[in-house]
């Protein structure tokens, strides 16, 4: 569930859009890296695609269309459920545009004026507010989904049955817990680990790189992200998933792991859940990780 808002600029004599008219004195903007990791602070990209979010509100995000040679127009896109911070952002963001340009505006098809689309938030909030129920409803039935992928702003959340069974319940209320959610899963200072791929005579190898003393997010099974495709242009199939060790100490790779074995070898007190689908890695020194190393048969 998303809004998608197209902003077209009108008249003879058309202006640029500056970066700085979108993102105002509070937002700020990344690039997706592989596997939608955010590139903090980038803005080039090959289509043109680029990431807003408020810093002290780190929520899903939302994306904008642009370049910096654009006159023709932009599109900003914000997915359902989010935090009424984060559509507060868009709402702005849609105010500072229209008031830099002269311009129509179009939202989900429908055209509309800046006052109309600007009169509309406390409805669209409302609408938020409901998605939101429907989905900790659709989470916390296991039998219908494991847990759903909340594609935000700096990297996917994995929303499970345990997640949703803790925002419903809130005291402050279940829109102001996701929130708070969303921005402490985003505001720790871990890796967000993603893999590469490689062919080799067996097939594709998916490999991940763990790294002497850094805090790292990895997922519990690992699998090829959606949209990742072969070369033929159909879903990516894995022959196997590895663990590359990398020690800073040495400035070298030290081991491959298969990944299974790498973390059934894990110690249990470096370990902890983070979301629906994926752990949070304590630092390990060069000693711990030639015991992980050794413990895994490697």
């Amino acid at each position: 569930m998303s809004i998608d808002i197209v902003i077209r600029q009108k008249g003879l004599f058309k202006k640029t859009l500056p970066l700085s008219v979108i993102l105002g004195d509070s937002l700020a903007c990344g690039v997706y890296e592989a596997g939608f990791r955010l590139n903090p602070g980038e803005w080039r990209s090959e289509d043109g695609e680029i990431l807003v979010y408020h810093p002290h509100h780190k929520g899903r995000g939302f994306s904008v269309i642009w370049t910096p040679t654009q006159k023709k127009g932009v599109v900003l896109r914000a997915l359902h459920p989010t935090c009424a911070e984060e559509l507060k952002a868009v709402y702005a963001t849609v105010g500072r545009i229209t008031d830099y340009w002269s311009c129509s505006l179009e939202v989900d098809g429908n055209p509309m004026t800046p006052a109309e689309f600007q009169a509309g938030f406390s409805d669209m909030l409302e609408a938020n507010n409901r998605y939101l129920d429907l989905f900790i409803e659709e989470s916390i039935d296991k039998e219908q989904y494991e847990s759903m992928t909340l594609f935000s702003a700096f990297w996917p959340l994995e929303f499970g049955a345990k997640e949703a069974a803790e925002v419903k319940d809130a005291p402050e209320g279940a829109p102001a817990r996701f929130a708070a959610w969303l921005h402490e899963m985003q505001s720790a200072d871990t890796y967000y680990a993603v893999a590469g791929y490689m062919e080799e005579d067996d097939g594709i190898v998916s490999r991940f790189a763990f790294t002497e003393d850094c805090d790292s997010l990895f997922p519990v099974k690992p699998a090829v992200p959606f949209g990742v495709t072969g070369a033929d242009g159909r879903p990516l199939v894995v022959s196997r998933y590895e663990v590359a060790i990398f020690s800073t100490t040495t400035q070298s790779m030290i081991a491959t792991i298969p990944y299974d074995a790498f973390m059934t070898s894990l110690s249990p007190d470096k370990v902890s859940y983070y979301d629906a689908k994926r752990v949070r890695i304590a630092p390990h020194s060069l000693t711990e990780l030639k015991e992980l190393i050794a413990k895994a048969g490697a």
